[in-house]
């Protein structure tokens, strides 16, 4: 892998870490990043909503991230 790869390879690992409920996908052709999650603790379905995040940089990703998982925990309790 090149530098840019590599980089972009330990971007994911650590969202995947900090945020095991969602799935992350790496920027490709100039794209933004991208992440999933259920809009819920339930296990995803067919019929589960889902909430889509996406941002220009991983810093920018997991903030966003951040802010989903803490508005599905307030509103969860």
């Amino acid at each position: 892998l090149d530098t840019e790869a590599s980089e972009a390879v330990s971007q994911v690992i650590s969202l995947y870490r900090e945020f095991p409920a969602w799935a992350v996908w790496l920027p490709h052709g100039g794209r933004q990043w991208t992440a999933v999650r259920p809009a819920s603790a339930r296990a995803p379905g067919p019929d589960l909503p889902m909430v889509w995040v996406h941002a220009a940089t991983p810093a920018d990703l997991a903030g966003r991230m951040r802010a989903v998982d803490g508005q599905l925990a307030h509103r969860e309790r």
